[in-house]
């Protein structure tokens, strides 16, 4: 892991608690409106993630954007098919 991505990560490590909790609160529109919060099962550990993420939207749909997603892991549990809830606009 080169550098660049160890300072992301740990940024987003400290980042991340304040931005989920931004996102689902009435303020979530300080954030720029790009960002949801995506629930997740751990397909190994069988616990529940919460990660802000990149959307764009098509019609109705939304679109989870995996930025840099060679560095990620995460990703890869939304894979098969699961159930995964969203929090959109702080809904």
């Amino acid at each position: 892991m080169s550098w660049p991505v160890r300072v992301g990560f740990a940024f987003h490590k400290v980042s991340n608690p304040f931005v989920r909790l931004i996102l689902s609160s009435p303020l979530h529109s300080m954030l720029g409106g790009r960002l949801i919060l995506i629930t997740y099962t751990g397909r190994k550990s069988g616990k529940k993630h919460t990660l802000p993420v990149q959307y764009a939207k098509s019609g109705d749909d939304l679109i989870v954007v995996a930025g840099y997603h060679q560095h990620k892991r995460w990703w890869r549990n939304l894979l098969r098919q699961s159930t995964i809830e969203v929090c959109y606009r702080g809904k």
